[in-house]
């Protein structure tokens, strides 16, 4: 159940998450297990061999129901944010927060995963600023009954030979409901 997808800034990859949703899962989505990415080589050679075009080089887990994917301007990070069952009703016992999953991606299209970091809402958005040093994500809405309006979260981009994402010490309120995000460079 691909939801989205998203070229590398080099034009070579393309990369999806499946969600694992189906007729076959509970609730459609509900009972859906771990997704996952996929990192698509694209050729743009005429002259390929037509059995190397476009294949799939890599799979790797992330979260359950990640629905939307960020890459860096560079092409080294890769996030999903994940719903898990954070679309429940408020008051439902399988009600969640959701989470990001933060890889990073190599030259030839190889993904490592570095984790996943909990969030006390439900994402629907995620961009990386124009230095690649933060993570931005509108969160619908907030875990919290008593929050009312939608939000903006702010993560720091941890590099190294382990990478992380360190949340942020404040939210932007933006209103009911925000869904995208988009970094205007």
């Amino acid at each position: 159940y691909p939801f989205t997808a998203k070229f590398t800034p080099d034009g070579r990859h393309v990369i999806t998450p499946d969600l694992q949703w189906g007729e076959d899962v509970k609730g459609f989505l509900v009972g859906a297990p771990a997704g996952n990415l996929s990192v698509i080589r694209v050729s743009a050679q005429s002259g390929d061999n037509p059995e190397s075009l476009h294949q799939v080089v890599c799979s790797a887990p992330v979260g359950v129901s990640p629905e939307c994917l960020a890459i860096s301007s560079d092409g080294r990070y890769v996030v999903t944010a994940n719903l898990r069952h954070s679309m429940m009703p408020l008051g439902n016992d399988e009600l969640t927060g959701g989470s990001l999953s933060l890889l990073t991606l190599d030259a030839e299209g190889m993904l490592t995963s570095h984790g996943e970091v909990d969030l006390p809402a439900m994402p629907q958005g995620i961009a990386f600023d124009r230095g690649n040093n933060h993570l931005i994500v509108s969160q619908f809405r907030s875990t919290d009954p008593e929050a009312v309006e939608g939000e903006l979260a702010f993560y720091k981009l941890i590099r190294g030979e382990t990478p992380s994402l360190k949340a942020g010490d404040f939210f932007v309120g933006v209103g009911v409901g925000p869904h995208g995000v988009v970094i205007v460079r």
